[in-house]
């Protein structure tokens, strides 16, 4: 690999998402350092209330039925992108 292409990259941020069952999260590094930069996390049940879910699904009127809006995911995402943004990350 080109030596200038190598340090180009390795002056980048990499995000993570990881989008689960309770929750919305995020995580920055610098992999040039292995360095975490940013963390940080949306509970469905307390940071988006008008889901009313409990433990990040709506209660369900079956035994064994469990169900999320996918708005909520996307919500959540928003979310966690203004609040970078409002860290001017």
């Amino acid at each position: 690999m080109d030596t200038l292409v190598f340090d180009s990259m390795m002056n980048e941020l990499f995000i993570g998402i990881d989008s689960s069952t309770q929750s919305c999260k995020i995580v920055i590094i610098n992999p040039a350092d292995a360095k975490i930069e940013y963390v940080d996390v949306v509970n469905y049940d307390r940071d988006l209330p008008q889901f009313n879910t409990r433990e990040g699904v709506i209660p369900a009127s079956q035994k064994g039925l469990s169900e999320a809006d996918p708005h909520m995911w996307l919500d959540a995402l928003e979310m966690l992108f203004r609040r970078l943004s409002d860290n001017r990350f």
